[in-house]
């Protein structure tokens, strides 16, 4: 019997001659990949600058009576659109009547004033001419010895009598005018007391609710009656990066800028023009305010709606675009993976000048016609091979084939 160490050794080299003798399996080759890919194109692209505020209404009034009274009557629908000039609300005009008609008559007390006060005038007048008559006579009786000094003296004092007259008539007069002037004003207040009793509304818009009943006692410029707001046009005022204002105000220069606003819950934007740009930047947040204003014709937007606003301050033109979704994060920056002629895929670094929607506008690293890959990324590897996603898909085997054939597609 062969000792056990000594066959140890003879079993180990069976096994070695064994090896030698077979050649390695060869490495299978990895399957290609299915990606989603997309060509590089040239493009107009707009420049944006976008921001997110608050829709306004373009006009705001609160409502107020200017008179103390009743509430008499709501003479529109709550949440109604109203004209300028329409009927809101009636007070209780008694009172206000009742001093229209004590007004009228004080005023014509004081025009019947006006009307002797110029009666007495004209009397004044004639006894200061007739005076004046007489002491010319007597004058003359007197050159000729026939009247005394006395005479003349008092017919003199007569002419002074009646000059007095006249001057107190002249007096009395300007007094009943002025009267006449104080009692017209008093009639004109207590008229405008009496049509403030009518409320109608100062701006064409949309009411809140009434803040008043009938039968409610309002307090002269305190009560709120109702709000009603301006919705065409509406304003939408938003803050925008400080760093865009060099263009914003560049493109304001040129023209007219045109904004598109999406408002919340709206499936379309809503077009606008940029009306202001705040004179002065927020240090705090970096931003500078701006107003744009939308002729909201159809009402889509509503006050204290947010909203995404865009302002178009012109375009870039011939400019290399890829889908957004091509672009992947890299260690050393943004990368795309180019699908070559040999169907293989390779990473390539590029610059971006920025993002435009779901398209992405490429500085440098791509030209117009490269193939990239837009979806699959995940998978792939330095000298990868694609196929198209729909290819791969066709090509899987179907739910009758033989586990040895679709453990091959996964690999």
């Amino acid at each position: 019997m062969m000792p056990p160490a000594r066959a140890r050794f003879a079993l180990l080299a069976l096994l070695l001659a064994a090896g030698c003798g077979q050649a390695p399996p060869a490495a299978k080759a990895a399957p290609p990949v299915p990606v989603v890919t997309a060509v590089a194109r040239t493009a107009d692209v707009p420049v944006l600058v976008t921001g997110v505020g608050n829709a306004a209404a373009s006009n705001l009034v609160s409502l107020r009576p200017r008179i103390g009274a009743v509430v008499a009557a709501v003479r529109f629908r709550e949440g109604e659109t109203v004209a300028a000039g329409a009927p809101l609300f009636t007070l209780d005009p008694h009172p206000w009547q009742e001093a229209v008609t004590a007004a009228e008559a004080a005023c014509a007390r004081s025009r019947a004033s006006v009307v002797q006060a110029e009666a007495a005038l004209a009397r004044d007048r004639a006894q200061l001419v007739l005076a004046e008559a007489d002491a010319g006579r007597i004058a003359g009786l007197e050159a000729r010895d026939i009247a005394s000094r006395q005479q003349v003296d008092q017919a003199r004092a007569g002419v002074a009598v009646a000059q007095a007259a006249l001057a107190g008539a002249e007096a009395a007069i300007a007094t009943a005018r002025a009267g006449v002037v104080e009692s017209e004003a008093a009639l004109a207040r207590a008229q405008l007391d009496r049509a403030w009793c009518d409320i109608t509304a100062p701006i064409a818009g949309r009411t809140g609710p009434a803040r008043a009943t009938p039968g409610t006692l309002v307090t002269a410029g305190a009560t709120e009656l109702v709000t009603i707001a301006c919705t065409q046009p509406m304003r939408v005022e938003v803050a925008v990066p400080a760093a865009g204002l060099p263009a914003l105000r560049a493109a304001a220069d040129r023209g007219a800028v045109a904004a598109s606003v999406l408002g919340e819950g709206l499936d379309g934007p809503e077009p606008g023009t940029l009306e202001l740009i705040d004179n002065r930047i927020d240090p705090t947040t970096a931003t500078v305010a701006v107003r744009v204003s939308c002729p909201n014709r159809q009402e889509r937007l509503w006050p204290g709606q947010q909203c995404r606003v865009e302002l178009a301050l012109g375009s870039d033109a011939g400019v290399v675009t890829v889908p957004a979704e091509a672009v992947q994060a890299g260690q050393r920056g943004d990368l795309v993976w180019v699908v070559g002629a040999d169907r293989t895929a390779q990473p390539r670094p590029v610059q971006l000048a920025r993002r435009h929607g779901d398209l992405a506008v490429v500085a440098k690293g791509l030209a117009a016609g490269d193939e990239v890959v837009v979806d699959g990324q995940v998978r792939l590897r330095r000298g990868s091979a694609v196929v198209p996603a729909a290819t791969a898909a066709a090509t899987r085997p179907g739910p009758h084939a033989s586990a040895a054939s679709a453990a091959d597609v996964r690999k």
